[in-house]
């Protein structure tokens, strides 16, 4: 799944002219040391572009499952492509941008 949707995006990037540096996965249960620090699975699923990486804990899913009715493949795609598009945002300058005005106090679309 995260393979499918970072060569989607590898084939955006080229067609714009630029490369595409691939996330990592990092799957884990309960705790995971990033390059963000310290994560616990209370945090959900969460991308960390200190050192681009995905990280899932497995707990999650049976949440999906357990919790919100939500087993099988394609809530996992859901939150892998999720994801991956923060990490899009981080390569593209975006979530940098959008930290900046959030700090600025200011909404998107008005400055």
């Amino acid at each position: 799944m995260l393979d499918n949707s970072q060569q989607n995006q590898a084939r955006i990037f080229a067609a714009e002219g630029m490369g595409y540096p691939r996330a990592t996965l990092v799957l884990f249960r309960d705790q995971v040391r990033s390059g963000c620090g310290a994560a616990q699975s209370a945090m959900g699923p969460f991308y960390c572009p200190a050192d681009q990486k995905v990280c899932i804990d497995h707990g999650f899913h049976d949440e999906l499952r357990r919790r919100l009715g939500a087993p099988g493949d394609f809530a996992r795609a859901y939150v892998l492509t999720h994801e991956v598009g923060d990490h899009v945002q981080n390569m593209l300058g975006t979530e940098r941008q959008l930290r900046r005005l959030q700090q600025q106090n200011l909404t998107p679309g008005t400055y």
